[in-house]
């Protein structure tokens, strides 16, 4: 938490969504915590977990956003007792299948990876992106992305560095 995966997320998204050819839809899957819908200021009442416990249409819980035509958000929804059993469900599949047909791009704010859904998740990404913060991600975060990266836990994961200000640093550091 805190690394800016919810940031790096949206601004992916949009600068995606500034080429008006194509169809982004940015889906807060975090369900423990979810943070997307009110940096966004949506209401967060429906959402992913509505639909994966058939309490909502696909339709029903795709927000447009204010200044893009082509972006659309999908909020994780109401905080499930089960995420991961969500997650692993069938109705999670079928949509990903579904919005694979409607979107160009799919950009997913996840949980950290200190929860194990990020590897679920995964199964429907084809990139992915690890997001760590100067002077807030500890040692031990680090370390533990080399491992995922090393036993290939995440599809074509890349390291985001957020928060670094060259200016802050000379060629020694």
């Amino acid at each position: 938490p805190g690394e800016g995966k919810t940031f790096i997320s949206m601004n992916l998204a949009a600068t995606l969504a500034a080429n008006k050819q194509v169809k982004v839809l940015l889906i807060g899957m975090d369900l423990r915590k979810p943070k997307l819908a009110s940096e966004l200021n949506l209401a967060n009442k429906k959402g992913f977990s509505n639909y994966a416990i058939n309490d909502a249409t696909l339709d029903e819980i795709i927000y447009d956003l204010d200044g893009f035509r082509n972006l659309k958000v999908m909020p994780s929804g109401p905080i499930p007792p089960n995420p991961s059993e969500l997650l692993m469900s069938k109705e999670c599949e079928e949509m990903f299948n579904l919005l694979r047909e409607r979107f160009d791009f799919i950009v997913i704010d996840c949980p950290p990876t200190v929860v194990t859904d990020y590897q679920i998740i995964s199964n429907y990404c084809d990139i992915s992106l690890y997001s760590v913060r100067v002077n807030y991600t500890n040692l031990k975060q680090v370390e533990m992305a080399n491992e995922i990266y090393r036993t290939n836990k995440l599809p074509r994961m890349n390291l985001v560095i957020n928060d670094f200000i060259p200016e802050k640093y000379d060629s020694y550091n």
